[in-house]
């Protein structure tokens, strides 16, 4: 049988077989979950865990709809990188990565293990070019990236979710599936959205990252020591000025309680002028979605001449990263062009929130689930060197068929070895009836 981890296999006493990942059965309504438990505990169907090959890892459903490992029933065999195994928080947090938990209630929460990337109190600099402040800045604005990019890869999760449940209903009534991926806009609201899910660790302790996002209401009742979350598309720089304490960058605003646009504000002697110039052409050029991020703070004197109280969001650290016309940020700008058009052609896919054991600890470009058959892998190299250390992965995978390429392959090749795995798979399942 397929290893899918991250999964369970659904056996059902008339021989058919199902999977779905643990994260899906979550989302998926009470009264779902309620028949899925009924059938379990009058023995219609059984559940084990897809980490291994065999059913022999099974699971149960708590009263409170929440699949746990059987008692004494072998929770040390399960693979490190499995959510059932033992050692599966010790093994996310050695890998900086997000982490799935069930609370009490039976509630899905999205733990990140990655660093906020929050400035500690003893730097407050978006990244000054020089020493041991610019290491700090560095870091940080790292950390903040990581914590970006699991969220925005938690809320396409989310998204699919969202679109499997269209289909599966639309095909129940007779009807068929009418979807699209959401637009760029909206999926960075999905990406406010999700962070009501998710909690963030930070100074010994677990917060949640909605409080700490930007909110104009709460930004303006703080003062300049608290720090908030910006993410945002960029929609103008201003002229570069050497003589200026700092430089603005106006953005597109689509959090919650928020104007539709703001302008924040970087210290000058943090920034490169060359680095400025280049990204403000490529703004201006608006053939790429680039995203700010970063922590802000507060700001407010009055002005001088009018004597009025001003208010600026000052940013502390800040990172600009790119993303997919959809709102998927990329690891690598030569993903977009596979990402842009799997949405296009309305191909579900993933982004994996943690590496993967079966192909080398590595994340691909995404991760295309099948409900029969091994799940898919499309992956791109980002240099020669990487090529050669994935190929060996490619081969007689356990857990996944790989397609994997190099920088500037064709688009349109990508598809069609994508859509001869289909095709062959669709064959293969019409001659077994």
């Amino acid at each position: 049988m397929d290893i899918k981890i991250g999964s369970f296999r659904i056996c059902y006493r008339n021989g058919s077989i199902a999977y779905m990942p643990y994260t899906e059965f979550y989302e998926r309504s009470t009264d779902y979950r309620q028949q899925l438990k009924a059938a379990v505990d009058k023995k219609e169907a059984e559940l084990f865990c897809a980490c291994s090959s065999e059913n022999d890892l099974p699971l149960t459903i708590t009263q409170k709809l929440v699949i746990r490992v059987a008692t004494n029933k072998g929770q040390a065999n399960h693979k490190e990188s499995c959510p059932k195994s033992e050692v599966y928080e010790t093994w996310a947090s050695e890998h900086k990565n997000g982490l799935m938990e069930i609370d009490e209630d039976g509630k899905l929460c999205f733990k990140i293990t990655v660093p906020t990337g929050l400035p500690s109190k003893e730097s407050s600099s978006s990244g000054a070019s020089g020493g041991k402040k610019e290491t700090s800045g560095a870091k940080q604005r790292a950390n903040t990236v990581d914590l970006v990019t699991s969220v925005c890869a938690y809320a396409w999760q989310k998204q699919t979710y969202s679109i499997k449940k269209n289909i599966k209903t639309c095909r129940a009534e007779g009807r068929k599936p009418d979807w699209d991926y959401k637009n760029f806009d909206d999926f960075m609201r999905l990406f406010f959205g999700v962070t009501n899910d998710i909690d963030v660790y930070w100074q010994q302790s677990y917060h949640h990252l909605n409080d700490l996002c930007y909110h104009l209401d709460k930004f303006m009742a703080a003062d300049y020591t608290q720090k908030f979350l910006i993410y945002a598309r960029v929609e103008k720089l201003s002229e570069w000025k050497e003589d200026r304490k700092y430089q603005y960058i106006t953005l597109q605003m689509r959090g919650p309680k928020s104007a539709n646009k703001a302008t924040v504000r970087i210290l000058t002697e943090n920034l490169v002028e060359k680095n400025y110039t280049e990204l403000a052409e490529k703004v201006q050029d608006n053939s790429q979605k680039l995203i700010l991020t970063g922590y802000a703070r507060h700001d407010s004197f009055k002005d001088k001449e009018t004597g009025q109280l001003q208010h600026w969001i000052t940013m502390l650290n800040a990172a600009v990263i790119m993303a997919a016309d959809n709102g998927l940020i990329l690891s690598h700008e030569y993903e977009k062009d596979i990402l842009d058009t799997l949405c296009q052609r309305r191909i579900l896919f993933k982004k994996p929130l943690l590496p993967l054991d079966s192909y080398g600890g590595y994340i691909p470009t995404a991760l295309i689930e099948q409900q029969k058959g091994k799940d898919i892998l499309i992956d791109i190299a980002s240099t020669n060197q990487e090529f050669t250390k994935k190929s060996v992965l490619v081969e007689d995978n356990p857990e996944f068929d790989v397609l994997l390429y190099k920088k500037k392959t064709d688009v349109n090749r990508i598809i069609d070895d994508l859509f001869e795995i289909f095709t062959k798979r669709s064959a293969a399942g019409s001659n077994k009836k």
